[in-house]
């Protein structure tokens, strides 16, 4: 999810604060959130990868004492085609469970988990 979006700004993060503190009716620590955005801005996070990360935190984390690793548990993972093969050897129903996607005219897949990514999808439209 890297590669997808714009680097982060200081409204993306103010945003993501906000929705934070209104969730877990909250008021996290200066330090908490200097120390989250400045590792979230050294991996090369871009807008989208937070964006989709804080909504899953929202939607999956109860309660309110986060701690860093819980906004890195969230994975997104396109994978190669290579690892098709292997898994369709294991799973012929395969096809079924997975989208396929264009990125730099390569082709990978991922399991369909309800997440629409902003790439070209193969054999269907964007």
């Amino acid at each position: 999810m890297d590669f997808i979006g714009d680097p982060i700004s200081t409204e993306d993060i103010s945003k993501s604060e906000e929705l934070l503190k209104m969730n877990f009716g909250k008021e996290y620590r200066s330090e908490f959130f200097n120390m989250l955005w400045g590792l979230v801005k050294e991996d090369g996070w871009t807008n989208y990868r937070l964006r989709e990360t804080i909504k899953w935190v929202l939607k999956n984390k109860r309660w309110q004492n986060l701690t860093i690793a819980d906004f890195y548990d969230y994975k997104l993972e396109l994978r190669p085609y290579h690892e098709y093969l292997e898994e369709l050897h294991k799973d012929r129903t395969l096809n079924e469970q997975i989208e396929w996607y264009w990125v730099e005219d390569q082709k990978f897949w991922k399991y369909k988990d309800g997440t629409n990514l902003p790439l070209k999808k193969v054999g269907g439209k964007q």
